[in-house]
């Protein structure tokens, strides 16, 4: 009768393995809210590559500089209904820079601008859900 809390603890033990595997996964698809040319746009990158059964969508953004220190962020999005949004910046702090600089593939971007299309707010924030 001594292997039957075994037997228990054993069955027991592998379905909660299999559920410690499991996760949760969110898609995120782009989507932008436009203005004119103010707005904000966000989503996953791994949603709009993988997970969306059009071929349009995309986000992401990208930093660099110049020999003079000038330092440039510009920010696209185009959602399924064929809409884009994009936004830069030349004087992007240090943040803004860190924050491009984090974009992987778990990444979730949202990004504003302004009528005259420069980047108001740039958040990234990577979750293994968006994997």
């Amino acid at each position: 009768m001594k292997k039957l809390p075994v037997i228990i603890c054993t069955v027991a033990a592998v379905a909660l393995q299999s559920a410690a595997f499991a996760a949760n996964h969110t898609n995120s698809f782009v989507t932008i809210y436009k203005a004119g040319i103010s707005g904000s746009a966000y989503g996953s990158l791994q949603s709009a590559r993988y997970y969306t059964t059009d071929t349009v969508q995309y986000i992401g953004c990208t930093s660099s500089s110049d020999i003079k220190s000038s330092i440039y962020i510009y920010c696209a999005a185009r959602s399924a209904a064929n809409v884009v949004l994009t936004c830069y910046s030349t004087t992007a702090d240090q943040q803004a820079r860190q924050a491009v600089a984090a974009v992987n593939t778990t990444s979730y971007i949202y990004f504003a601008a302004d009528s005259s299309g420069k980047c108001t707010y740039i958040t990234v924030g990577n979750y293994s859900y968006n994997l």
